[in-house]
């Protein structure tokens, strides 16, 4: 959990801890979630139409040690301070709308 500390809110690793249990993860799967978003969407933040769309709601698939854990994680992620803000379950309640552009990872 050591690696979360750099990019992640004390926030995000507290709901994180919270809603997923980190041992049924492997270690390294959280290393560099950041720079895999910051890689994967780099061309398409370079576009005007995120200007103004600071936060972005990623998925994330993780490798895990445990298989009945849910492979993927929700962040909210800071594209401008590359920071994870906060966590949320893999399964969002359908009445509560979250108004932040999704992304996959």
């Amino acid at each position: 959990m050591d690696a979360l500390g750099r990019h992640w809110t004390r926030h995000a690793m507290k709901r994180f801890l919270r809603r997923y249990n980190p041992d049924d993860y492997e270690p390294h799967a959280f290393v560099g979630i950041v720079e895999r978003i910051e890689a994967k969407y780099a061309q398409a933040f370079r576009n005007p139409f995120w200007d103004d769309k600071p936060f972005v709601m990623v998925t994330v698939k993780l490798e895990r040690r445990n298989l009945s854990a849910p492979s993927r994680v929700r962040l909210i992620y800071h594209r401008g301070k590359k920071l994870v803000i906060t966590a949320y379950p893999p399964r969002l309640d359908p009445e509560r709308r979250i108004k932040v552009p999704r992304l996959t990872v």
